[in-house]
């Protein structure tokens, strides 16, 4: 879904990465589920795209429930 958003807005990854302090490695690893999203991280998300925190926290709480479901199935 957060790589949708990126192509939605059409920002590059690298570019939102940069603007937003975070390493490419970090994003890059937000997008294929291998990290979470902390707090801190959740803030540089809604500064740079104008949303608040709990929005991206409201985000990765549903995907770690999404991927908990798959795995009791």
């Amino acid at each position: 879904m957060l790589e949708e958003f990126f192509k939605s807005m059409g920002i590059g990854v690298s570019r939102f990465a940069d603007k937003a302090g975070l390493s490419l490695d970090s994003v890059n690893q937000f997008l294929v589920g291998r990290r979470s999203l902390g707090l801190a991280d959740s803030h540089r998300f809604a500064n740079y795209f104008g949303t608040s925190a709990s929005f991206w926290v409201g985000l990765q709480r549903a995907f770690e429930d999404e991927v908990d479901a798959q795995r009791k199935t």
